[in-house]
């Protein structure tokens, strides 16, 4: 986090950050709205500093020492101990924000905003403690040039928590794109989506057997198809940044340490990149796989986990990672990474127009967050299979000065079946001589309980990943993938 003494090298007093701004005047509202701002609240303060789990922490403490204190045998006494509860939990969230906000700059403003926005969630603890987990999306004023702007502010960057289940994608412009296409069914086989599941979170160098007798355990397999587009993406990535700086040190003149020739123990990643298509040979293996438990928990295979020793030697154990199946039918999207970022995003369209629409009738490729690229407010490839591809694109402005690319693509199909066949005919997608790595999302379909502008839905919805915040910003609702593709938890089995 910032020092706190990064405001005095401002020779003048600069204007607050738009985190502070968004939050200068708290409404003064109760129930729901009010822990939905503070919610918010928290959620934007954290792009800067981690605090969302400190808080979590705190609020459940307080509500589990609330109870204690309702259960006691007399009204006054039970009164008193909410009281001193409640003034001790309000101390608490002052010293943590403290702690945790006050050393950034303007924080202190940002600080007192939070807790005025605390104060009326006080009396609706119930609510809070029940949506704290939520994720609100951005508000719709808040353009990248804010979020730009409070970085340089703040000189920091949100990046801390990126790599995880809950927050995937470390790109920060990522393309929402729908697809309409149907794939040919002549050409390329299927799985059928009622007896396949994709199996993430596979051990790195995964032994096909291991993973194959893990996973009968459940029921006889028909296929078993391994898929490490995105750890050979990732390994080029290290590779290539480990190379560079080498170089750089090179030129630099120096040499490399001694140390760093010796053989280090190679830490296994707390989630792999690494999954795997799998089709149960009978409807009762795919039911089995896809157990509510396992979904959650997970299936053990075993991987050998390098770790060193005291007398520095690297040694070898034996230990079992959870791989997670997941049901296709909320598995239809597709994601594009390593985009060359100097491209605009109708050039992106117009070659993966290019590609589906050569092995079928036809497709229609529509952006549906224009709002988070400078300059578009609409973007449409259309393909017929004949002649070349049609890319409509409306602007607020007739140049585009201030272009800003996309480091990603998510494509979303209506279908699995469609969003397979896609993934073949992608596989060898190359743009500015560069290859581009194209394959299912590894991780496991997020819990969304509110849309893109942070709205809460009437009913928490599966959503297969969900963008980051700062391209989180639609045309309209109805390019909301909460809303559109989301799966409502209730018909979730």
């Amino acid at each position: 986090a910032p020092s706190a003494t990064l405001a005095q090298t401002v020779s003048q007093p600069a204007p607050p950050p738009p985190v502070a701004a968004a939050l200068e005047e708290p409404p003064d509202v109760g129930g729901m709205q009010a822990v939905q701002a503070f919610i918010q609240a928290v959620w934007k303060v954290g792009e800067f500093v981690e605090i969302e789990f400190a808080v979590a922490k705190a609020v459940d403490r307080y509500f589990r020492a609330l109870a204690n204190a309702r259960a006691k045998k007399t009204e006054e006494l039970q009164a008193a101990a909410e009281e001193k509860q409640e003034a001790l939990f309000v101390q608490k969230m002052g010293a943590l924000l403290t702690r945790e906000v006050g050393v950034l700059k303007h924080g202190t403003e940002m600080q007192e905003t939070m807790m005025e926005l605390l104060k009326p969630c006080l009396e609706h603890i119930e609510l809070l403690h029940r949506h704290l987990h939520d994720k609100p999306g951005l508000d719709e004023d808040m353009d990248e040039s804010h979020a730009d702007a409070s970085e340089a502010v703040l000189g920091t960057e949100a990046k801390g928590k990126q790599g995880t289940e809950l927050k995937p994608l470390h790109e920060r412009n990522v393309l929402d794109v729908m697809v309409e296409w149907r794939h040919s069914r002549d050409v390329i086989r299927i799985p059928a989506p009622e007896r396949t599941c994709i199996v993430s979170n596979l051990p790195v160098g995964a032994d096909e057997a291991k993973v194959r007798l893990t996973l009968e355990v459940c029921g006889p397999l028909e296929s078993l198809e391994f898929c490490y587009e995105w750890q050979e993406w990732s390994d080029l990535s290290k590779a290539a940044k480990a190379a560079t700086s080498a170089d750089d040190s090179l030129d630099a003149g120096s040499t490399p340490s001694a140390s760093s020739s010796k053989s280090a123990a190679v830490p296994s990643p707390k989630y792999t990149m690494s999954y795997a298509v799998a089709e149960f040979r009978t409807q009762d293996g795919f039911s089995n796989a896809t157990r509510p438990s396992i979904r959650l928990f997970g299936l053990l295979v075993t991987e050998l986990e390098e770790s060193k020793a005291k007398n520095g030697k690297v040694k070898t154990k034996s230990v079992g990672r959870p791989v997670f199946p997941q049901d296709v039918r909320y598995k239809h999207t597709l994601l594009l990474r390593g985009l060359p970022w100097h491209l605009p995003p109708p050039v992106v369209l117009k070659e993966v127009a290019r590609l589906l629409g050569s092995q079928a009738a036809g497709c229609r490729l529509e952006v549906g967050n224009c709002k988070a690229f400078r300059g578009y407010d609409s973007l449409i490839a259309e393909y017929s299979g004949v002649g070349d591809v049609q890319v409509v694109d409306t602007r607020s402005v007739n140049e585009l000065p201030d272009h800003k690319g996309a480091e990603a693509a998510v494509l979303r199909f209506h279908r699995f079946e469609d969003a397979y066949a896609a993934r073949l005919l992608l596989k060898d997608l190359s743009l500015a001589g560069q290859p581009v790595p194209c394959g299912f999302p590894p991780w496991r379909p997020l819990f969304c309980a509110t849309d893109w502008k942070g709205r809460f839905l009437p009913e928490d919805t599966l959503v297969d990943l969900p963008l980051p915040r700062a391209s989180a910003k639609y045309i309209s609702k109805h390019f909301d993938p909460v809303l559109r593709f989301g799966t409502p938890v209730s018909a979730v089995e």
